[in-house]
């Protein structure tokens, strides 16, 4: 069963027919609920020319785990020390709590994961009990676009210049 519906574009202002389910066998571009057959045509060609980009978790070789743990102590003994006032009332300081997993052969071994943010960088790290934190790994989030250019979120605010990391092509890094 087909569902059509009219719909008025979100720039030309004009009707179209537009089809909201069983669009199967029809010409899909008159499902779009925001633009009409015409102008989402214009869209799709502008848009081409635009490289697309894809998020990645990018494993770091520095810092170090000991380097973000240590950096992750201070920053909860601060928030510890000063309260957390808005708008006249004091709030309780959230953090973000992350599953650790367990070896099931060693019950005594498991994996501490947890997250450090900077202004606008978030490193993530992840260690086993039993290895240590020199045998850990740290992740940062950044783009790739089609090109394999690398474009890290925020990196250059970030506390740690001369980062080094491994990028998907497997060369290592430093910005």
């Amino acid at each position: 069963m087909t569902m059509e519906r009219y719909t008025r574009c979100w720039h030309c202002r004009g009707q179209y027919l537009r089809l909201v389910s069983g669009s199967e066998g029809y010409n899909t571009n008159h499902t779009d609920d925001r633009f009409c057959p015409d102008c989402l045509e214009v869209v799709v060609k502008a848009l081409e020319s635009v490289p697309t980009k894809k998020p990645v978790r990018l494993q770091v070789l520095y810092p170090t785990v000991a380097m973000l743990v240590s950096e992750r102590e201070r920053i909860d003994r601060e928030q510890k020390q000063k309260p957390n006032l808005r708008a006249g009332f004091s709030f309780p300081n959230f953090r973000q709590v992350f599953l650790n997993e367990f070896d099931l052969k060693d019950m005594s071994n498991h994996n501490f994961v947890n997250e450090v943010r900077y202004e606008t960088c978030k490193f993530r790290y992840s260690y086993w009990t039993k290895t240590g934190m020199e045998n850990g790994t740290v992740s940062f989030e950044a783009e790739v676009s089609d090109d394999g250019t690398i474009v890290p979120w925020g990196i250059q605010e970030c506390l740690f210049k001369g980062m080094q990391f491994i990028a998907p092509d497997g060369s290592v890094r430093t910005i």
